[in-house]
Parts: structure tokens; sequence; C-alpha cells
């Protein structure tokens, strides 16, 4: 089993890495925030323990809308950090069981965690990989992509372990400031260094 770590901040890139990675490797992508979703959603582990701590409010539908969610946790780090107390032990148990699983086999995971220092999962990682991003371009695909305000964005950067500090502690680093097709250079490049150390 070898597994690469991919983290970066809002929108540089780390899912799109991810699935490129997957898919050369054959291997598994593991999801860090469609497995959070996943527990937020009526019948998950984390839907009753975030509803009690933030209230009905936060429901449209019976469903934990994850805009109004977005919304109190992003301006208050105390509530973002109770709700990463709720969710991040679901997040973690669900990749350590898939781990755990393809231990002592020859798959190539990949996890794409943002919070992949934060939660201690680098250390089960034979490679660690940051994709990044200049703050402008981060909010513009913010914009594009997830519907967020500039206010939004520069909110949920701030919530997150610097780009910096994440660069000092990776293995590699890929700029993804410029086009699909240099993301994909970068990766084929990274793809061809990982290789050796598969057959070995």
């Amino acid at each position: 089993m070898f597994v690469i770590g991919i983290t970066g901040s809002l929108s540089t890139g780390k899912s799109t890495v991810a699935s490129m990675l997957a898919h050369k490797a054959k291997g598994i992508n593991l999801n860090a925030d469609q497995i959070a979703r996943r527990s937020l959603s009526k019948n998950g582990k984390s839907f009753s323990g975030v509803v009690k701590l933030f209230g009905k409010g936060i429901l449209s539908a019976g469903s934990i809308d994850r805009k109004k969610l977005a919304k109190i946790v992003f301006v208050d780090p105390k509530k973002l950090k109770a709700l990463e107390k709720i969710v991040h032990p679901v997040v973690d148990q669900e990749i350590r069981a898939v781990l755990k699983a393809a231990n002592k086999t020859n798959s190539v995971i990949v996890l794409d965690v943002p919070l992949l220092f934060e939660a201690k999962l680098d250390k089960v990682c034979d490679l660690v990989v940051v994709v990044t991003a200049k703050v402008n371009e981060q909010i513009k695909r913010s914009g594009k992509n997830l519907g967020l305000s500039e206010l939004e964005a520069k909110n949920r950067i701030a919530a997150q372990m610097p780009l910096m500090e994440k660069i000092r502690r990776a293995d590699v680093q890929i700029d993804n400031n410029k086009t699909l097709n240099q993301l994909r250079v970068q990766v084929e490049k990274l793809w061809k260094k990982i290789q050796p150390e598969l057959s070995v």
C-alpha cells in the first residue's frame, strides 16, 4: 500500500489533483469533504450532534443546510472548532478503516484532506503533496465554483492553516495558478517520480 496525502487551501485544486493521481494509479480516492458531507446528511453519524449544538435554525426541509452552517462557523473560530470536534472523528474513522482494509495490498490510496496536518493524517502518508494557488485566484475560483463572496472566501482561507506552513511541511508542492493542462503536466511528472517507489 502506498498512501499519497493531498492538501492545500480553499479552491487551490486539491480534489482535481487527487482525482488525476487516483486515475493514473488506478487507486482509491478518499475525499474527506465528501465523507464529512455524508456524515451531515439526515442518516449520517454527525447529523444529530450538529443539530443539537447549532439548533434547528441550520435546517432546511429537515436537512442540514451547509450554507447556513458555514455562515455561522466561518466567522467564529470557537464554533468551527466545536463543529470539527463532531465531524472530524467520523471522517478520521472512515479513512483509517479503508487504510486498514487496504494494508498489505498493492493499492495506491489518495487522501484528499484539506486539514491533513491538523488531523495528523500526514503521519499515515508515504508522500504529502500540497496544491497551491494565489489568494486572488482562490477567491475568484471559490466565487465561480462555490458561489462564495470575497469576504466568505477570505474567512474560510483565514480559518485554515496558512499555505506557507503547509508548503514547509509537505514533500511536494504543485502550483495551480495557470491552466488545467499545466496542472496535468505537473501531476504527470509527479506520477513518474512515484512509480519507482511502488515497485520496491
